[in-house]
């Protein structure tokens, strides 16, 4: 009864639009008794924390880089003892978030590849305009930035990792599970 909307031929998944008024859970439920289906749920939506309240206030100019430089976030967590014992030399470290920046000076000679953003023929991140609120719904977008911001807390750790950006959410950071 549903229509198959999407396919990802590699993984060997579907996503199915459902008959208006169908109970999803149910349908899901009913279509792993089927022998072909391995595996069936609902595509629900993922957000970072942020993508509930504007993210981008710091490079809204509220912010300044003294405000925040001497956190002592990698202190509490104790980084430097643990970049004793390993600092991401030979990781590579995907990034799967709203893509990051990939002229960002932080992240320089990090990139592992140019990364991986479905259904865009450009440079991943190419044809993003930042801090602009391409959906209307009055915040301006972050678009690579929490991916850029997770990036730069990954070399904090490992500064010897490479980066794979994977773009799963959109600017607003949301995205689905398909």
């Amino acid at each position: 009864g549903g229509t198959v909307v999407s396919v990802v031929p590699e993984l060997g998944f579907y996503r199915v639009a459902l008959p208006e008024g169908e109970d999803v859970v149910r349908y899901a439920q009913t279509l792993l008794g089927d022998s072909r289906v391995s595996t069936a749920e609902v595509n629900g939506l993922a957000t970072i924390a942020e993508g509930q309240q504007s993210s981008v206030a710091f490079s809204e100019g509220k912010h300044i880089w003294p405000d925040v430089h001497d956190q002592d976030a990698l202190l509490r967590v104790g980084a430097r003892r643990a970049q004793k014992e390993a600092d991401g030399e030979g990781v590579i470290v995907a990034i799967l978030d709203t893509g990051i920046s990939l002229d960002h000076p932080a992240l320089a000679g990090s990139l592992a590849l140019p990364g991986i953003e479905p259904g865009v023929a450009l440079a991943p991140g190419a044809e993003r305009a930042e801090h602009v609120d391409s959906n209307q719904d009055g915040t301006a977008d972050g678009a690579l930035g929490h991916g850029t911001h997770i990036a730069g807390i990954v070399l904090a750790v490992a500064p010897r990792a490479r980066l794979l950006p994977v773009r799963v959410l959109d600017s607003d950071g949301v995205g689905t599970a398909f």
